[in-house]
């Protein structure tokens, strides 16, 4: 049963309907109006995902660079999460660090493993958490880095989001390489999806890689 097919019951047709969503494309927006059986004319209210508090950056560097600058430079950068591809890249740059963190594990961390790491952070008792880009936290934070671009800016709206909540100025900083299209292209990576599954899904690859590579605003970028 699809969320929409209540509003052929006639009891039910004209009862209103409210949909809530952090971020979401043009193309999402469309697919959850049409899912839950939205009338054509909707009203539909959309905030800024501006973030006046944030100080937005990307940095060309390779993937070891970029590690050796964060490992020099999170130590005084308050609360600091840190996401990086793939779960082997962040055990390993995990135990580089020579200061206390913790590693977001979301597939093998159990709940309890999982609140220590959130009272932890929460209280500063572990400054920086490293995780996959699969990982939130809950956590008002001062910084979060990106090694490697995630696959969508939905994915990154939801990260850098996890800046400033509180409104204290906060950085987010993506340390971007140009393979993205490349590297996530791959078949590995795509055998799974359709043929109109993967040219979406390369479509957002696109614009990321279009986001980081442009020489206007970042801000302005992802109005």
């Amino acid at each position: 049963m699809q969320v929409g097919d209540f509003r052929k019951n006639p009891d039910l047709a004209t009862v209103p309907i409210v949909t809530l969503t952090a971020t979401a494309t043009e193309k999402v927006k469309q697919g959850i109006a049409s899912s839950v059986g939205m009338h054509p004319t909707h009203f539909t209210s959309r905030n800024s995902v501006d973030r006046a508090n944030l100080k937005i950056e990307v940095k060309s560097h390779s993937m070891t660079v970029a590690l050796q600058l964060v490992r020099r430079e999170y130590s005084n950068a308050g609360s600091t999460v840190v996401y990086l591809p793939t779960q082997a890249m962040v055990d390993s740059f995990h135990g580089s660090l020579t200061t206390t963190a913790s590693v977001m594990r979301p597939a093998t961390t159990s709940q309890p493993e999982r609140d220590k790491t959130h009272i932890d952070f929460l209280t500063g008792a572990v400054p920086v958490v490293v995780a996959t880009m699969a990982s939130g936290t809950g956590i008002d934070i001062r910084r979060v880095v990106h090694v490697g671009a995630p696959k969508s800016l939905e994915e990154y709206y939801q990260h850098i989001g996890r800046a400033g909540r509180g409104g204290e100025p906060s950085t987010v900083t993506l340390y971007y390489k140009d393979d993205i299209e490349e590297k996530y292209s791959a078949d590995s990576y795509t055998r799974h999806l359709s043929p109109v599954q993967k040219g979406d899904y390369i479509t957002r690859l696109k614009d990321v890689s279009d986001y980081a590579e442009q020489r206007m605003c970042r801000r302005a970028g992802l109005m």
